[in-house]
């Protein structure tokens, strides 16, 4: 039995366990989080825009979530969680066409935790297995781009056929481990091609400490490329694996607090959600772009370094990131554009909480690229929002 098909299996006996559980005495949870704002926004190559903000346009998407969970005795558990991610101005799903973006069936105990379904991995926030959020690494607390790491972190979207485990206890040492073989790729002709599957499969494994002050950790990332730019009749070349490593450091000083995350992947074939990669290896070529990521094995190579710190004052929270990233393609040569390039971002959150629930919050951000990303509006731009935000 295939891995989808198990997941739905597994996942409507947990529904039904649960839903009855629910009539006895089952934990049953709903919980959500509502964001509202304006979004502007100024590229370098490209228009200006001043809207309602949409998905990915506020710190945080707005969320619903229901959580159901059975206690089976000497601290094991079973159970099930349902999300739903979109704009709560606009009304779109983040994942159009899923209205269940998170989804999942758990069981574990005091100690470990494991899920199937469809979820997140370990680089992204509002996921249950962040160890982004396990160590802090993102102080700004913001999914906003020129402020987050969004540059550096894997598969924004929540992928289906997701397995995971974590372990549970709050402080000291964690390990995670997380895979997927992904939705079914597009072009779905890699199992021909290339005696492979035609799913992207891709797997991350964390570890780290978490104490009183002190948050350290490192995530490993391996991804199986898939060939979104196959064109019939010709067989492209097989990509390299895509190989990746987070080291993250946090440091609460009873207060303010710091964190840095130093990023080094090796033949990286996406950054963050855009599919822009042709037009960065093309710069102003993006056919002659394709053409270079369809005859290349080797990918692009990428360092990093986002630092973000945060200030609590009361009723008023001040967060700020810089960040750095160069890379190098290692690729087959592309005699119309630039084969590295670097690229500076720098961002400022500022949040007023009415209360622990409800806070206005205000950002900006300024992105700079050069050469290989010069031609790149989210790497070319400033941006600006504010708007409001409710957890219930």
């Amino acid at each position: 039995m295939k891995l989808k098909q198990f997941a739905r299996v597994l996942g409507s006996a947990v529904f039904g366990l649960a839903a009855a559980a629910s009539v006895q005495a089952a934990d049953v949870s709903f919980s959500g989080i509502y964001n509202t704002g304006l979004y502007y926004l100024n590229p370098s190559h490209g228009d200006d825009s001043f809207k309602l903000a949409g998905v990915g346009e506020t710190p945080v998407d707005s969320s619903l979530h229901l959580h159901a969970k059975e206690n089976l005795g000497d601290g094991r558990y079973i159970g099930v969680h349902l999300g739903i991610t979109f704009s709560g101005d606009t009304g779109s799903l983040t994942s159009p066409g899923v209205l269940f973006d998170g989804s999942r069936i758990l069981f574990g105990n005091e100690n470990i935790e494991f899920s199937i379904g469809r979820f997140g991995g370990f680089t992204v926030a509002e996921t249950p297995y962040s160890a982004y959020t396990r160590l802090q690494a993102n102080l700004t607390m913001s999914q906003l781009t020129g402020i987050a790491p969004a540059n550096i972190t894997h598969r924004t979207m929540r992928p289906s056929n997701a397995v995971a485990f974590s372990t549970r206890p709050e402080t000291g040492f964690f390990l995670q481990g997380y895979y997927t073989n992904g939705d079914s790729d597009a072009a779905g002709d890699e199992e021909t091609l290339y005696d492979w599957s035609d799913r992207v499969h891709a797997g991350q494994l964390a570890f780290g400490w978490v104490g009183q002050r002190l948050r350290l950790g490192a995530i490993y990332t391996w991804e199986m490329p898939g060939d979104s730019l196959n064109v019939a009749g010709a067989r492209n070349a097989r990509h390299d694996d895509t190989n990746a490593v987070h080291l993250v450091a946090n440091y609460n000083f009873g207060g303010p607090s710091a964190s840095a995350v130093l990023f080094f992947g090796k033949d990286v074939w996406r950054l963050g959600a855009a599919p822009d990669l042709p037009a960065m290896v093309g710069v102003g070529n993006t056919a002659a772009g394709q053409n270079a990521v369809r005859q290349s094995s080797d990918g692009l190579d990428v360092q990093a370094l986002i630092l973000t710190g945060a200030y609590p004052m009361g009723r008023h929270r001040i967060s700020t990131s810089l960040g750095y990233m160069q890379a190098q393609w290692e690729g087959v040569e592309n005699p119309d554009g630039a084969d590295d390039g670097a690229m500076w971002q720098a961002g400022l959150v500022y949040n007023y909480y009415f209360s622990k629930k409800t806070s206005l919050y205000a950002a900006t951000s300024y992105a700079d690229g050069n050469r290989l990303f010069e031609k790149l509006p989210r790497y070319n731009q400033i941006m600006a929002t504010a708007g409001l935000c409710v957890r219930f």
